[in-house]
């Protein structure tokens, strides 16, 4: 989730598995662990880093008007003045903030595919990509190649 995991859709925080304090309950539009890709109704993950931790963006998440915010113990006591001063949002604070974002990332995507590929190397990665593709499309399977050139295959955006 580097960038803003964002559709249409609109789920509550019970939905992602969580519940906020003083039962605060509001509608999720998306997710994102960076505050730079907050939209109104978003729930901001705001985790601890190898120098930063993740609640010294809190301040910018809820200017751009993010729904809920998810920390650990630590980054309600960093982002505590700004959240005192947001005393509306919806504030999810968790031991294990990281499990639980992915565990919402899951209830937000739904199901994810029974196979997956990547190729790596220095050259005849595209090359080996389309063919795998093209072999699997030809034998029925649904197949999408994901990379630098686009997003080719049976694809739909939500």
């Amino acid at each position: 989730m580097a960038q803003g995991a964002e559709t249409r859709q609109t789920k509550s925080l019970a939905e992602l598995g969580m519940s906020a304090q003083r039962g605060r309950a509001v509608p999720i539009t998306g997710i994102t662990l960076d505050s730079r890709q907050v939209k109104p109704g978003f729930l901001f993950a705001a985790l601890s880093g190898s120098t930063v931790h993740g609640a010294e963006f809190i301040q910018y998440a809820l200017r751009m008007e993010a729904g809920a915010i998810l920390t650990d113990p630590e980054g309600a006591r960093i982002a505590a003045d700004v959240l005192a001063e947001h005393p509306d949002t919806a504030l999810v604070v968790t031991e294990s903030p990281r499990q639980a974002v992915a565990l919402a990332a899951a209830l937000w995507f739904g199901k994810q595919p029974d196979c997956v590929v990547a190729v790596t190397g220095t050259s005849g990665k595209t090359s080996v990509v389309t063919f795998t593709r093209q072999i699997w499309e030809a034998l029925g399977q649904p197949a999408v190649s994901i990379g630098t050139m686009g997003v080719h295959g049976d694809f739909e955006a939500k």
